[in-house]
């Protein structure tokens, strides 16, 4: 029998909507949807182990977060569990973790992965121990550049601070 929670509102995890090629390795980050003071977190991650192997889990903004935050208990399931005593003030969009897999066919964050209760309820305390249900959101994003330098471009700097003149 499991109790019953009564949630004070939502948290919401948050990853780009990318498309996943065969072959390559992804780090997907995993973002909070708003700010919050966040003093526990947990879920379990369904992932699709024909498609993508987890390869590990990458701290970001989460202080106090390492590779023991994180299990496999089962093929396609990732269990996460993180709490911080005195909590810890988040902006939305802060990157939490990144979770890297390789590439094993073509899909999409979306196709690939969701967010459940199965080993680990899906569930958020914010400081003062208020219980927030925890949903996965996945959002448009561009794909991240292979080549940055296509995107950018240096130009002449006129006028130039240091001379009258520029060549």
């Amino acid at each position: 029998e499991t109790a019953e929670r009564n949630f004070e509102g939502d948290f919401n995890l948050t990853a780009p909507g990318w498309q996943l090629g065969k072959g390559g390795e992804v780090q997907i980050p995993v973002a909070c949807g708003e700010a919050v003071d966040l003093a526990a977190l947990q879920a379990t991650f369904r992932f699709d182990p024909e498609k993508m192997n987890f390869l590990g889990a990458t701290a970001a903004g989460l202080e106090g977060l390492g590779a023991e935050n994180f299990g496999e208990p089962a093929s396609g399931h990732l269990t996460f569990s993180w709490h911080q005593a005195d909590g810890q003030p988040l902006e939305a969009g802060t990157t939490l973790f990144y979770l890297q897999f390789q590439l094993l066919e073509n899909t999409s964050v979306a196709e690939a992965m969701t967010l459940n209760s199965l080993f680990t309820p899906a569930i958020a305390y914010k400081n003062g121990g208020i219980p927030l249900n925890v949903r996965w959101r996945i959002h448009d994003a561009p794909p991240v550049p292979v080549d940055a330098a296509s995107f950018f471009t240096l130009e002449q700097n006129r006028p130039n601070p240091f001379s009258h003149e520029t060549s």
